[in-house]
């Protein structure tokens, strides 16, 4: 059994900064990510490949593991913390949305959802206070 894809990217990553392909400083990882994010926009927008976009994902994610190494942040740790928080938050939305008169939002409009998400943040940053 081989191992697992974060364990690859990782490595991989580790190898470039071990032999010098690097950012100076994690500021400049995070300017890379940003690109890469823009390309997977680009591609998307130009409604290319799915393979197309699966490799300016992968680019991307790949920035992303650096700044986290780079930073001494463990990856596994971050994507399970990023999964919670949008856990509580997708609940919270389910909530709101029911509240609301909406079983679902499937068919509703990009402003009634930007509307709810807004609420479910203003709750989250109520409830730190």
């Amino acid at each position: 059994m081989g191992i697992g894809a974060i364990e690859y990217a990782v490595s991989l990553v580790n190898r470039a900064i071990d032999f010098g392909f690097d950012w100076e400083k994690t500021s400049d990882s995070v300017d890379a990510a940003v690109l890469e994010a823009q390309e997977i926009k680009k591609a998307v927008l130009n409604a290319e490949s799915p393979e197309r976009i699966q490799e300016e994902m992968g680019d991307f994610l790949l920035a992303c593991i650096t700044v986290l190494i780079r930073e001494k942040i463990d990856i596994e740790n971050t994507l399970i913390q990023a999964g919670k928080k949008f856990e509580k938050r997708l609940s919270c939305l389910e909530l709101l949305s029911k509240e609301s008169g909406f079983l679902s939002l499937r068919n509703q409009p990009i402003e009634i959802k930007i509307r709810l998400w807004k609420q479910v943040k203003d709750r989250e940053k109520d409830a730190s206070k």
